[in-house]
């Protein structure tokens, strides 16, 4: 009876760890193309925990503080990538577009009067004249002018991951405790021995971004 019982219960046992992993391994082809978003998250979540904390000595609602922070962190950040993106795609499209134009350096270009073509043997003179500098070069700038279209394609994608990565550090802000408790649940370790991990990693976290950033 007690073999039979043994034997149910290893089934039992083994079952269930097939279905979590068969559920783990599915809950990370879900999340696999977020994962940098939130990964991303949860390290400036690490970061920003002492500025939250600051914040709630002066707003007592944990969330608006929380809130405001993301605020913070989005105009800080993304608000002036944004800008500097606008400019970088501005000046390339004038860049192309004076290449392309009648009095272009393209179409003016002329490498038979060079100083360094000038120095090279005459059958490499021979050769490189053979080939439409002026022609390629307009072809390869035409071709990037058609296609910037082409490099923006993942453009919402880019949106998405980004509006998730501020959800994401807005509920870590918020939750942290509550993510911290069910962590020490799920560990088999001593909550001891949990907490001092946990301390070894957020400090080593917050150094890590901190000499990056110096």
């Amino acid at each position: 009876m007690n073999l039979h019982h043994h034997h149910r219960y290893e089934i039992t046992k083994w079952f269930f760890l097939l279905v979590s992993a068969l559920v783990l391994y599915l809950f990370w082809q879900i999340t696999k193309p977020f994962a940098i978003a939130l990964l991303t998250a949860g390290v400036a979540a690490i970061v920003l925990v002492p500025v939250h904390k600051k914040l709630g000595k002066w707003i007592k609602n944990e969330k608006i503080s929380a809130l405001l922070l993301v605020f913070l962190t989005f105009a800080v950040v993304v608000v002036p990538l944004f800008f500097i993106a606008i400019l970088m795609v501005q000046q390339a499209t004038d860049i192309i577009q004076a290449s392309l134009s009648e009095n272009g350096w393209l179409r003016t270009f002329d490498v038979s009067e060079h100083t360094l073509f000038l120095s090279l043997p005459s059958f490499v003179q021979e050769r490189i004249l053979a080939i439409d500098i002026a022609g390629l070069g307009t072809g390869v700038a035409e071709w990037i002018f058609q296609n910037v279209g082409v490099l923006f394609q993942s453009t919402a994608r880019v949106l998405f991951n980004t509006f998730l990565f501020f959800i994401s550090l807005y509920y870590f802000l918020v939750d942290r405790e509550r993510i911290y408790d069910q962590a020490l649940e799920l560990s088999p370790l001593k909550d001891r021995l949990d907490a001092s991990i946990v301390k070894r990693i957020t400090t080593t976290v917050r150094g890590v971004v901190f000499g990056a950033l110096i």
